[in-house]
């Protein structure tokens, strides 16, 4: 007998497909509950890297399962179905921030910081037992519905392999989320290179754009090594001067110049959120509408040019 039967396709990435599952073996269903996001390799390369990372690397699998944290999606651990292994994970009701920014385009500010506090929120508590994500984009955050913002996949890069096979596997979407030291030789990447990543997917959430756009991964990449991109004060009239400012300090090319830790971040957004919005300079915002002065006609009572 099967532990599960597939009800739908929720989604599929770099690593595999991920299906809502009815969980139907009962010793199982005890410890996951009914329902649960199985996620299965693509390919037996796939696999192997789910085995090494997750089934043989005790510590780690230890880690992910150790995460208990509203805004992350928590992982249930492994399991076989039709004689490959998966991942089993908390099956969450809503849809992606990718699906939320496809029909939104942009997203208010209150909207995107509400997010941006949940996520990092989420990704501190992961840092502070040594877990560095290494793909966070907008198809890895997920939007309950509640409204609840839940991160996801953490582990996945770590089960891809070395840094230049996950971001070739990756393409060119999840690699334009990338910091200088994941895209270039000689770098060490770190809990800044998440605080990175977030901060790419800030500035699209405000501005609807990635910070850099090009046509191929080559060029993102060079891009991403030499070029500053715009500061969101200039695309939205809703974001701020400070609120630019913090993304743009997240998205630094040296990693020192960075929030160094998610909790870092999180305590500059709370901040922002209840002190600094109100009081931030807008430069691009309309001014309130005016009524026109009304029309004076003038009526002489004397005679035009007449010395008094």
């Amino acid at each position: 007998m099967e532990n599960f039967k597939l009800i739908r396709l929720l989604g599929e990435g770099g690593f595999g497909k991920t299906f809502l599952a009815q969980v139907l073996d009962e010793r199982l269903r005890s410890e996951t509950g009914e329902f649960v996001a199985l996620k299965i390799p693509l390919n037996k390369e796939r696999e192997e890297g789910l085995i090494k990372e997750l089934i043989t690397n005790s510590l780690f699998n230890l880690k992910l399962r150790g995460i208990k944290h509203p805004n992350v999606v928590s992982y249930l651990g492994f399991s076989k179905f039709k004689e490959h292994y998966g991942m089993m994970m908390e099956y969450v009701d809503g849809k992606s921030l990718r699906q939320e920014m496809a029909e939104k385009k942009v997203l208010s500010v209150e909207s995107a910081l509400a997010i941006a506090e949940g996520i990092l929120s989420g990704l501190a508590y992961a840092h502070k037992v040594g877990l560095i994500h290494r793909d966070i984009n907008p198809s890895n955050i997920l939007i309950a519905s509640n409204g609840v913002a839940k991160l996801t996949d953490f582990g996945i890069s770590n089960i891809l392999g070395d840094t230049e096979s996950r971001y070739g596997r990756m393409g060119t979407g999840t690699f334009a989320y990338m910091p200088k030291e994941c895209v270039k030789k000689g770098y060490k990447e770190g809990f800044y290179s998440d605080t990175y990543s977030f901060g790419a997917t800030l500035y699209e959430m405000v501005t609807g754009r990635l910070p850099f756009v090009g046509m191929s991964g080559i060029e993102i990449k060079k891009m991403i090594l030499e070029q500053r991109p715009a500061p969101p004060i200039f695309l939205n009239q809703e974001v701020g001067e400070g609120l630019s400012a913090i993304i743009l300090v997240s998205l630094s090319k040296e990693p020192e110049q960075r929030f160094q830790t998610a909790e870092e971040f999180l305590e500059i957004i709370k901040e922002y959120r209840e002190k600094g919005k109100d009081a931030d300079r807008y430069i691009y915002r309309a001014e309130e509408k005016k009524e026109p002065p009304k029309k004076r006609m003038f009526v002489p009572t004397g005679g035009w040019g007449e010395e008094e």
